[in-house]
C-alpha cells in the first residue's frame, strides 16, 4: 500500500510501455536468428537489453519517486518488485529447467545432473552460477551462461541490484541516481574494453554486466528526473521514433562493433527513451491498446522465450525450414507469454500481493 496521500501517478507513458514489448520482440528474433547458423536478423538487438533497463529506470521512477521520497519503506517497495518479477521469473525458470534436461538427454549439453541441479537451486534465488559448461542452441554452443536455465535472466539479477541500490539511496538525494549513473558511466567503456561487446551474461564477462544494466536503469531514471527540462528536444510522431529504434537494432556486426554498442549504450539509447517519453500517442489512436498490450507482454516474453528457444533447438531441425521454424518459434513464443501472463503470473501475484502491483 502507497503512504498516506501519495497515489500511484495516473498519468501512463504509453508509448514506452509499447517500446518495451518491440525489444523485448526485437530480442527473441535476434535470439532465434543468431544461433540458428542462417541469415540473422536485428543484429544489434542485444541493444535492446540496454533499451529494456533503461525504459525501466524511467518507469521505475515514474511509479515510485514520489511514494519513496513520502517514506514508502524499502521493505515495502523490494516486496512490490519481487511480487512483481518472480511469479514470471519462475515461469521462465521451471521451464528452462525441463528444457535443460531434455537437452542433456539429447546431448546438448555437457551439464551434469549435479551441476542441473546446483545452477537451477541458485539461479531460483536470484544467483549466478559460476561454470564453463557449454549448451549448445542450434549451430552455437553457449559457453559458461550463469543462468543456464533461462540465459537472459542475468539481467533480471543485475536487474534487482539497480532496484535495490535506486530505492536504498533515493531518500537522502534525489542526486543520487545521476551520482550512480556517472560511476557506471565511467565502468561501462572499461567494461566494453575488457570484454567486448554485451558483458554480463556470461562467467567470463559476469562482472561487466554491473556498469552494462546499471548505468542503462540509472540513465532511465535521470531522464525520468529531467523530462521537464527537456523542451529543446524536438517532439517527434511515435512512428518516427520507433524508426530510429528499429534503425539501431538493424545495424549489422562489423570490425569494432564494440564501440558501436557503446555508443548506443552511452549516448543513443537514453536520447531514445528521452524522445519516446515525449512522443504523443492520441486519445482516440487505435495502437492504444497495441501499446498497452505489448508492454503487459514484455515482461513474460522475456522470461519464456529462451527456454522456448532451447526447446525448438532439441526438437526442430532449421536446416530446410528456417523461416517456417522461425516464424513458429515467435508465434508460440507471444501466445506462451500471452497465456503465462494470464493464468499463471497475475494470479500468483494476485495471491502474493491483493490488489494492483506496478509497473
Amino acid at each position: 500500500m502507497a503512504p498516506v496521500g501519495i497515489a500511484p501517478p495516473a498519468h501512463r507513458y504509453l508509448f514506452l510501455d509499447g517500446l518495451r514489448g518491440i525489444a523485448a520482440l526485437a530480442i527473441v528474433v535476434r535470439h532465434f536468428s543468431s544461433n540458428s547458423g542462417h541469415r540473422e536478423f536485428f543484429s544489434s538487438a542485444s541493444v535492446g537489453v540496454d533499451l529494456f533497463f533503461c525504459l525501466s529506470g524511467f518507469v521505475i521512477a515514474h511509479a515510485y519517486q514520489d511514494r519513496l521520497l513520502a517514506g514508502m519503506p524499502l521493505r515495502d517497495y523490494i516486496l512490490r518488485r519481487i511480487t512483481r518479477l518472480y511469479p514470471m521469473y519462475l515461469v521462465g525458470l521451471l521451464m528452462g529447467g525441463a528444457a535443460l534436461c531434455l537437452m542433456k538427454a539429447h546431448g546438448l549439453t555437457n551439464m551434469t545432473w549435479s551441476s542441473i541441479v546446483l545452477a537451477g537451486a541458485l539461479n531460483a534465488l536470484y544467483l549466478p552460477y559460476l561454470n564453463h559448461y557449454a549448451v549448445q542452441i542450434y549451430a552455437w554452443p553457449i559457453p559458461g551462461a550463469i543462468f543456464p536455465l533461462n540465459n537472459p535472466a542475468w539481467s533480471l539479477f543485475y536487474g534487482m541490484v539497480a532496484n535495490f541500490i535506486y530505492a536504498a539511496t533515493l531518500r537522502n538525494s534525489r542526486i543520487k541516481p545521476v551520482a550512480w549513473m556517472a560511476v557506471f558511466a565511467v565502468g561501462l567503456p572499461l567494461a566494453a574494453y575488457t570484454f567486448g561487446t554485451t558483458p554480463g551474461w556470461g562467467t567470463d564477462n559476469f562482472i561487466g554486466g554491473l556498469p552494462r544494466v546499471l548505468y542503462a536503469f540509472f540513465a532511465g531514471v535521470f531522464v525520468f528526473q529531467v523530462r521537464d527540462r527537456l523542451t529543446a528536444l524536438p517532439r517527434f510522431e511515435w512512428t518516427t521514433t520507433l524508426a530510429l529504434v528499429m534503425a539501431m537494432f538493424l545495424v549489422p556486426r562489423f570490425p569494432g562493433y564494440q564501440f558501436y554498442w557503446l555508443a548506443c549504450s552511452l549516448l543513443v539509447v537514453p536520447l531514445l527513451v528521452a524522445l519516446a517519453a515525449r512522443a504523443p500517442v492520441g486519445a482516440d489512436s487505435p495502437w492504444r491498446a497495441a501499446f498497452g498490450y505489448s508492454g503487459r507482454l514484455s515482461y513474460p516474453v522475456f522470461c519464456v522465450h529462451y527456454p522456448l528457444l532451447m526447446v525448438f533447438s532439441a526438437t526442430l531441425s532449421v536446416d530446410d525450414h528456417y523461416v517456417l521454424v522461425g516464424l513458429a518459434f515467435i508465434v508460440s513464443t507471444v501466445l506462451l507469454a500471452d497465456l503465462s501472463s494470464r493464468f499463471i503470473e497475475r494470479p500468483l501475484r494476485d495471491l502474493l500481493w491483493p490488489g494492483r502491483v506496478s509497473p
